[in-house]
């Protein structure tokens, strides 16, 4: 009996000491698959407390975020509304078109983490693997580019 209790000790200790460090080794421990795409995301992609918060502190943000997520994106990215490739393409409003259970944000086509696609693209639009034929517009803006119903939402990788 001692030594479950000790072995269990000695977990709860580990795990507290995982939550304590401010070291991406551990948060890629059990997150490890966020990082494996292609494309990585710079320097945030070396330390994952500049946009999260560790488990050992609370916050009020959806996935353990330090602040909201476009407020987080335009910290490092104050340029991007002005130099979006779709010139006065909204960056935030409403709910996601793609999947209206989340907040319409940069992440709606970005993947924060990483990505297959250039630019962090969230989906997979290329000519040949996708039901867009290298139309990223149609992903949201179906109707604008092909006739019929579109095809059911990609995931949200």
């Amino acid at each position: 009996m001692k030594t479950i209790v000790f072995i269990l000790l000695l977990g709860v200790g580990f795990v507290s000491f995982i939550q304590a460090q401010d070291n991406d080794q551990w948060c890629a421990y059990c997150h490890s698959t966020k990082l494996q795409k292609k494309h990585k995301h710079g320097s945030i992609s070396e330390k994952c407390t500049l946009c999260h918060v560790p488990h050992n502190a609370t916050t009020e943000n959806p996935s353990r975020l330090s602040n909201k997520i476009n407020d987080l994106c335009l910290s490092c990215h104050d340029d991007a509304p002005l130099e979006h490739p779709a010139e006065g393409h909204p960056y935030q409003a409403g709910t996601d078109p793609v999947h209206p259970e989340k907040e319409f944000s940069c992440a709606s086509c970005h993947n924060p983490h990483s990505s297959d696609m250039t630019k962090l693209f969230r989906y997979n639009y290329k000519v040949d693997e996708s039901p867009y034929r290298g139309v990223l517009c149609a992903v949201c803006h179906w109707t604008d580019s092909f006739e019929g119903p579109p095809p059911s939402p990609p995931s949200w990788e």
